[in-house]
């Protein structure tokens, strides 16, 4: 061998040794999540959304969401939507510090 072939010999880079490992069963999104599951319902949009949501008790009568997303289009056939606009307006403004701050800016 001449001495060029012995030098690069010498300086050729040692073979990795490769370490199998075993394989995991999947990612980490299949593992079970932590914490409370939510209860919101899943949907696409708006419409499919507000069909999903269940019927709730608030202050000791029944709610129906359903009917509760129709009061805005009632509003406005009547003519009384922007007055009830101006209405719920003062009231926030009647409010504090950070309740009117997330009342208003949505924060």
């Amino acid at each position: 061998m001449s001495q060029q072939q012995q030098i690069g010999l010498a300086f050729m880079p040692k073979p990795t040794r490769e370490v199998k490992r075993a394989k995991s069963a999947g990612p980490k999104a299949n593992a079970k999540r932590a914490g409370r599951p939510s209860n919101q319902p899943k949907a696409q949009n708006a419409k499919e959304y507000m069909q999903k949501k269940q019927k709730y008790i608030h202050k000791s009568k029944d709610i129906d969401p359903r009917s509760v997303a129709k009061v805005p289009q009632i509003l406005h056939d009547i003519g009384q939507l922007e007055t009830v606009k101006e209405e719920a307006d003062a009231a926030i403004q009647g409010f504090k510090g950070k309740v009117r701050q997330q009342r208003i800016y949505g924060g």
